[in-house]
């Protein structure tokens, strides 16, 4: 098949119905959303065994699901948060072969699950300081790999789940900060890509991996 040499804008027609909501003199709040989207001539990343990649429409797709969001305050300047989505994303027609989609596939880098919990408090120290103390933790389910990037018995090759732990802890005077940061403290070995095992001369497949546990400090000044 020929490359083409250019592609069309997409159209995303998105349908959404929701609720936002309080509770306890606003200490407890809800948003909730269901959607529906409807997306044509779908814009996505085609590609060779030699490595030339390009930018290519690929027909049509829906994607569908729920996204709840909660927070809470048990006590002053503490904040607390829960947020979970559910989506259901998948081509409804064939896509150009060399694409390599085919209608009911998945579409790529889109989990089924995922969730996020995140906790903040701070408290004044020193005058006119301000302390914090916070940290978050998210969840990415499972997730389909590229269009066309298919495991040996024939099924779209799937990125395993992750969950990533964050931590942090700082201090604000004045115009300056400094902050501690613990980036992925249980050094998970999270994925974020998976290439297709023909693209490299070895035939194995290659990885795209979150960063390993990493702890640093800022220091910034506002001008």
């Amino acid at each position: 098949d020929e490359v083409p040499r250019s592609f069309e804008s997409d159209t995303l027609l998105s349908y959404e119905i929701g609720v936002k909501s309080s509770w306890v003199q606003d200490s407890l709040t809800l948003r909730s959303a269901l959607y529906y989207n409807d997306w044509d001539d779908i814009q996505t990343l085609a590609g060779l065994p030699c490595g030339a990649n390009w930018i290519q429409n690929a027909g049509s797709a829906t994607t569908k699901g729920i996204e709840i969001e909660m927070a809470a305050y048990p006590a002053d300047n503490f904040e607390l948060t829960l947020n979970g989505a559910y989506t259901d994303a998948e081509l409804t027609e064939d896509t150009d072969p060399l694409v390599g989609g085919m209608d009911g596939d998945p579409l790529p880098f889109v989990p089924e699950w995922s969730y996020g919990l995140s906790a903040d408090y701070e408290w004044a120290v020193m005058g006119d300081a301000t302390a914090y103390v916070g940290g978050n933790l998210g969840y990415t389910g499972e997730r389909p790999a590229a269009l066309g990037n298919l495991d040996p018995n024939g099924d779209v090759r799937e990125i395993p789940s992750n969950t990533i732990v964050n931590l942090r802890a700082g201090l604000l005077t004045g115009r300056w900060s400094v902050e501690l940061y613990g980036k992925n403290v249980t050094d998970e070995l999270g994925i974020n890509s998976v290439g297709s095992a023909d693209e490299a001369v070895t035939g194995r497949v290659e990885l795209g991996i979150v960063r390993p546990r990493t702890y640093g400090v800022k220091v910034g000044f506002a001008f």
